[in-house]
């Protein structure tokens, strides 16, 4: 079985935070540590290519200085972007394609429900990983 998700996906807090989570805690049981670190590593690579997809994305239709560079709007934080009017709508209709885009986990190992509960991970959390985590039996609701 396969957990499909979305590179929008990649720009849920909930989910960042739970794979933060899931990347630092400690306690996993032998099983647990194999299947989080076999997880870790996919979801590391795609968020690479998901970033670098982005990227260009941005370096294609944001404002650019004299040289080329991305243009920062004055007085906003480095690596701010500013896409012009004429380049709007063809950056939204991009940027919702990406978000769109969808990956497929292929390794049918999802973590145990016993291992989350010891990660501490908050409801939403949880649901931000839903088709990573073994799915709650009917005997447990």
């Amino acid at each position: 079985m396969a957990t499909r998700m979305r590179y929008l996906n990649f720009r849920n807090p909930n989910f960042s935070a739970a794979v933060r989570k899931i990347g630092n805690f400690e306690g996993f049981s032998q099983q647990g540590r194999y299947r989080a670190i076999r997880l870790m590593e996919w979801l590391e690579k795609e968020e690479k290519t998901a970033q670098k997809m982005w990227e260009e994305l941005i370096a294609k239709y944001a404002e650019k200085d004299e040289s080329g560079k991305i243009k920062s709007p004055d007085g906003a934080p480095q690596g701010s972007f500013r896409i012009p009017e004429q380049n709007r709508a063809e950056f939204e209709k991009k940027g919702m394609e990406w978000a769109d885009l969808e990956i497929e986990y292929n390794k049918a190992l999802p973590i145990s429900r016993a291992d989350i509960e010891k990660c501490g991970l908050s409801p939403v959390q949880e649901l931000a990983l839903e088709g990573f985590i073994e799915p709650l039996s009917e005997e447990s609701l």
